[in-house]
């Protein structure tokens, strides 16, 4: 349901963009890293007390997918300080506590050095959905 509704909207993205799209990526987080992400983080915050921490990644319907479905990962290691500087000037919406963004209610994710992403479309001649996920040797 979740994909048919992002392939109706990217779709009408498509057919509207000014600019030529070849490939159509969701963001997405692989299902076992997070869930051992989450499961670490608890662990190491249950003392600390700055925050609290949801294990469960069905918690994130949109964002956490099989780790099969994963089509790209990219390593953003190098400029992670950055990420996590422009993160920090959300602070009406999260703050930043060490290695985590924190949401006002206290809830607390890691901020990722690798970043994680799904094919789902070609888009050279209009919108064509990836009938399968490509390997990463079709990216």
């Amino acid at each position: 349901e979740t994909r048919e509704m992002y392939a109706a909207w990217m779709g009408r993205a498509l057919q509207l963009a000014t600019h030529h799209t070849l490939r159509v990526y969701w963001c997405a987080v692989p299902r076992l890293r997070i869930e051992a992400e989450l499961v670490a983080l608890a662990e190491r915050e249950r003392d600390a007390g700055r925050m609290w921490i949801n294990t469960d990644p069905s918690d994130y319907p949109d964002g956490v997918h099989d780790d099969a479905e994963i089509t790209v990962d990219l390593d953003v290691d190098a400029v992670w300080e950055r990420k996590r500087d422009a993160l920090a000037e959300h602070r009406t919406q999260l703050s930043v506590v060490d290695d985590c963004w924190v949401l006002a209610s206290g809830r607390g994710n890691p901020i990722q050095r690798t970043e994680w992403f799904i094919r789902v479309a070609d888009g050279a001649d209009g919108f064509q959905p990836v009938p399968h996920l490509p390997r990463v040797d079709e990216l």
